[in-house]
């Protein structure tokens, strides 16, 4: 991910569902300029100051990524989640984003979405949260699966005899996976993507 599309995906995060017209009316500007800023385009020093104190996030965090002294000395404004697949990358992520979930942070890990199966809602190129910290696979809800030494996303389907099979949500695509797929293969249960429909 670059730099533009990195700062474009915070921008997402510090917006944690809130819609881009509740932004423009809070800091002044037009939506357009918002859908700007989604894609990565920097606003003006003033706009932005104003928008990460309407975000309640801290700019040098919005521009570059960079985590202040003061937050990583509390270790409790943000927290860094390992991907499922390579734990030495992470993403960072707000306290209170994963408090919103609950659990221990140590159960949360991400997954960077490398292809289209799960297109429109979750693109390729998507990054999800999820967490380790479940205790049964729920009937349509979109899972992590460990399969054929790799990574893969999922909605899971619960049959009437309890087996679970795994669907795409891209009709355009077929499932290149077996017909069932077994508990041992959940590895975490989805809760967030950075795409934004």
């Amino acid at each position: 991910m670059d730099a533009t599309e990195a700062r474009a995906d915070r921008l997402r995060r510090a917006m944690r569902g809130k819609t881009q017209a509740w932004l423009a009316e809070q800091i002044g500007v037009a939506t357009s300029s918002i859908n700007g800023y989604l894609k990565g385009k920097v606003p003006q020093a003033d706009v932005c100051l104003r928008m990460c104190d309407a975000l309640a996030v801290d700019i040098r965090w919005y521009l570059n990524g960079e985590v202040p002294a003061e937050e990583k000395a509390q270790g409790e404004k943000v927290v860094q989640v390992p991907f499922v697949d390579d734990s030495a990358k992470a993403l960072t992520f707000p306290a209170g984003l994963l408090d919103m979930f609950g659990g221990p942070y140590e159960s949360f890990c991400c997954l960077a979405v490398q292809g289209t199966l799960m297109a429109p809602g979750i693109p390729k190129g998507a990054e999800v949260l999820a967490t380790r910290s479940f205790s049964q696979v729920e009937d349509g809800k979109v899972y992590v699966l460990q399969l054929r030494g790799g990574y893969v996303l999922r909605r899971l389907r619960v049959r009437g005899d309890g087996g679970i099979v795994a669907v795409c949500d891209n009709p355009a695509v077929h499932n290149d996976l077996p017909d069932e797929v077994l508990f041992e293969d959940v590895a975490a249960l989805a809760l967030w993507s950075s795409h934004a429909p």
